[in-house]
């Protein structure tokens, strides 16, 4: 019939019968868990409740501390209707 390909000797895999222990780890680069402090420093902090349009990703998401630290808000920019958003945190 047609032209059967069949593995030959030469290019079966071989699988290894001894395995070298311990087996050796990859540089793996292990980094901290992210905390909410962290993001702090990421978006701007402000004492007024934005009105700008803002022109960034970034600037649309504001953190927003009362004058008294009393309040916390999480201010984020909605594109779509052109307003800005918020929640309260507690402490």
């Amino acid at each position: 019939m047609g032209n059967s390909t069949r593995p030959t000797e030469q290019s079966t895999l071989k699988i290894p019968t001894e395995f070298q222990f311990p087996v050796p780890l990859p540089n793996i680069e292990i980094k901290q868990q992210q905390r909410a402090d962290d993001v702090f420093g990421l978006f701007e902090t402000v004492s007024t409740a934005p009105t700008a349009t803002p022109k960034t990703w970034f600037d649309q998401i504001k953190i927003y501390t009362s004058t008294d630290g009393l309040t916390l808000r999480l201010y984020w920019y909605d594109a779509t209707n052109a307003t800005w958003h918020y929640i309260t945190a507690t402490a």
